[in-house]
């Protein structure tokens, strides 16, 4: 016989599964069997006084919580025995994935776990008489370890549009000067820099190239083209043709024409975010309430069960955190737990790697464009996060006279950022060298607020026969150079600051040094004093100077800035700005005086709807031959022509990607307004076609 009644949560359950006795089955209707009021772990009563095995279907719960119905049969002797796929199915998102495959190894042949078999895992069962439920003891080491977010790595809410199938695009940057005074003066005739791509079902076609109407240049001169393939299911961007290969510390960067390979994040998906972030494991006995502050401010609260938890993606300030975790428990007992996690974009998350691999040949510009060699070179780097504070990398790079290979490790560590790299290279002409550096750096915002301070050093040596891979022979004269600093702000614009350098010639054996100690406070709301003292030794200007300097604020963006030093150096500067998208403006101007010369130099810019425009003019004064050497005015401007699928559009340059937005027809002659803003736009529909907006991110 079988009954059947609705479960607290799984819908019909059966009540009873097998033949009982007439006074256990009479117990049982019209629900489910009530069982006598019994500890089991004190024994004080039996729970099954009969000599058959019964069987009940009773709500299992762990930690006051119920998580489903299970079937508990009750052997003669009080051995009670669970189900063990729909107990291990409860269990599965609480226990240990370890726990869990002993649990699942020590069912019996019918499929089945008793108390003894829970009991070699340490798991307890109780009956709870005023609940009529089964409960689950499960030790806090047997439970596995749940993450938890505070949520710093939202998906991004911005909109991902579907490219057009066919696109296309040019940026013309056109430029003309007028000489006013120098060793010829006149008209200049007009330039031209060009930078287009084409796009057809995801392969793009780029180039760039350089127009000239002067005489002495060729009308035309082509400055790069590649092809390029982005991969989004495996984030790989594939390049062939002309790039600078991405180099790392101790490598060379020279344009080539060649393959490349590569997955960096801010190229292939900018939107994701890759950089570690914090994370600390810790463990719950009883039920309790966990607040959580980072750099002394309250970010959370929230109820835990006992349980093993890390909590991850804290919201952290570039640098060195403080973090504290405020843990409660159901009795009123408060313990804390304190660490220190250190960010930094250069950190990599776990498991995020990063690479870059080329291959090809040199090339180098001319007058005419590019000019390939023969010599190949070829190389690259992995960089990958081991865990949230460490991450590692290696690289190579090699022509046909020098290999080189290198190791790099950056640990956030709670005292700063260290890195360390270390690279080996082979020439065939000088044998092997070393190269080591060390970088570090410290920055704190303690409590969250203004005040904050960072310390910053590194360290360069390159061993006699150290060579990289480029054109010509690569070898540095530097054989050691350091560098070190400390800022501290102290709220609004005050700082007080010192650093210091150092450097030594290998083959003059020269040595160069420098340092420097500055500061700034508020005078009042709008003005802002500085001053700086510095010291330079072993270059042409053996110097000691004292510099005193005032900005002033005026208006929401305007500034105006004066300096001048003990040793006759003296600079005005002026700058403004406003507006946003279209009719947005900026002005800025300065002068500079020295023992030797007077130099003026003016800029004024506008972007409209259709192109960004301005004029730009420089003066240059001899003070010993107290004359005007160079004076020139010049005009320029930047515009975009955009197709895609069927649109054209004209407007502002375009970076990666852009959009046109065409008007329906049944807007008539009213305009499309992109992104609009108070009293302007990003672009607008018009007499010259629909609206362009062209800096956008391709992905």
């Amino acid at each position: 016989m079988i009954d059947w009644f609705h479960g607290p949560g799984d819908g019909l359950v059966p009540a009873m599964l097998e033949p009982v006795s007439a006074e256990v089955r009479e117990q049982a209707k019209p629900g489910p069997v009530v069982l006598p009021e019994v500890q089991f772990a004190q024994n004080a009563e039996r729970i099954n006084p009969t000599n058959r095995e019964l069987r009940f279907i009773v709500p299992l719960t762990v930690d006051q919580t119920y998580l489903g119905d299970v079937e508990l049969a009750v052997s003669p002797q009080d051995v009670l025995s669970l189900d063990a796929p729909r107990l291990l199915q409860l269990l599965k998102p609480i226990v240990d994935p370890a726990v869990y495959n002993r649990l699942a190894a020590l069912a019996d042949a019918k499929g089945r776990l008793d108390q003894n078999a829970l009991a070699k895992e340490g798991i307890g069962l109780a009956y709870n008489s005023r609940n009529l439920a089964l409960t689950v003891d499960i030790p806090v080491k047997q439970r596995q370890s749940r993450s938890l977010s505070l949520g710093a790595r939202a998906d991004s809410l911005e909109e991902t549009l579907q490219p057009a199938a066919f696109s296309a695009y040019i940026n013309v940057h056109a430029a003309a000067e007028l000489v006013e005074a120098g060793s010829s003066t006149g008209l200049v005739p007009p330039t031209a820099a060009l930078d287009a791509a084409l796009r057809i079902h995801g392969v793009v076609v780029e180039s760039e190239g350089y127009v000239s109407a002067r005489s002495s240049d060729p009308v035309f001169r082509r400055t790069g083209s590649r092809l390029v393939y982005d991969d989004l299911h495996h984030k790989m961007r594939w390049t062939l043709g002309d790039t600078q290969i991405q180099a790392r510390q101790f490598q060379a960067s020279p344009t080539v024409m060649g393959l490349g390979i590569s997955r960096i994040y801010s190229q292939i998906d900018p939107q994701r975010e890759i950089r570690s972030g914090g994370a600390q494991t810790f463990s719950v006995l009883s039920p309790s309430i966990i607040e959580t502050f980072v750099n002394g401010r309250s970010m959370e609260r929230r109820s835990f069960q006992p349980g093993n938890y890390t909590l991850q993606d804290f919201p952290l300030a570039e640098g060195t955190n403080a973090v504290k975790l405020r843990v409660e428990d159901s009795s009123g007992k408060v313990r804390t737990i304190d660490f220190s996690v250190y960010a930094n974009q250069s950190l990599l998350a776990r498991g995020v790697t990063e690479f870059s691999a080329f291959g090809g040949v040199y090339s180098t510009p001319s007058r005419n464009g590019f000019s390939y060699s023969r010599e190949w070179i070829g190389g690259g780097f992995v960089r990958t996060g081991l865990n949230e504070q460490l991450t590692a990398a290696i690289n190579v790079q090699a022509n046909r006279q020098t290999r080189q290979i290198g190791a790099e490790i950056l640990w956030g560590s709670p005292v700063g950022l260290t890195g360390f790299n270390l690279t080996a290279s082979n020439n065939s002409q000088i044998g092997t060298g070393l190269a080591a550096a060390m970088t570090y750096e410290h920055l704190l915002s303690p409590n969250g607020g203004a005040r904050s301070q960072s310390i910053r050093a590194s360290i360069e040596w390159r061993s006699k026969r150290f060579a990289f891979p480029d054109v010509a022979f690569g070898q540095d004269r530097t054989e050691l150079r350091a560098s070190a600093g400390y800022v501290m702000t102290l709220g609004g614009n005050g700082f007080i600051a010192a650093d210091g350098q150092y450097s030594r010639d290998r083959v003059t054996r020269d040595s160069r040094y420098g340092a420097r100690l500055s500061g700034g406070f508020d005078v009042n709301r709008r003005l802002t004093a500085n001053a700086e003292i510095g010291v330079n030794r072993g270059n042409p200007r053996n110097e000691t100077y004292v510099r005193f300097g005032l900005r002033m604020r005026f208006g929401e963006r305007g500034t105006v800035q004066a300096d001048a030093d003990s040793n006759g150096r003296a600079r005005a500067s002026y700058s403004n700005s406003g507006g946003n998208g279209n009719g947005a403006w900026l002005t800025s101007a300065d002068m500079s005086h020295d023992r030797d010369s007077v130099s003026f130099n003016a800029n004024a810019s506008m972007t409209t709807n259709r192109a960004e425009i301005g004029v730009q003019q420089t003066a240059g004064w001899d003070r010993h031959g107290m004359r005007l050497t160079d004076a020139r005015m010049s005009v320029h401007a930047a515009f975009a022509l955009a197709f895609a699928d069927g649109a054209f559009a004209v407007g502002r340059p375009i970076s990666e990607a852009f959009v046109i937005a065409r008007p329906h027809r049944s807007l008539g002659k009213n305009a499309v307004y992109l992104d609009p803003v108070e009293k302007s736009e990003a672009a607008r529909s018009g007499s010259f076609g629909p609206a362009l907006v062209g800096q956008l991110s391709a992905h």
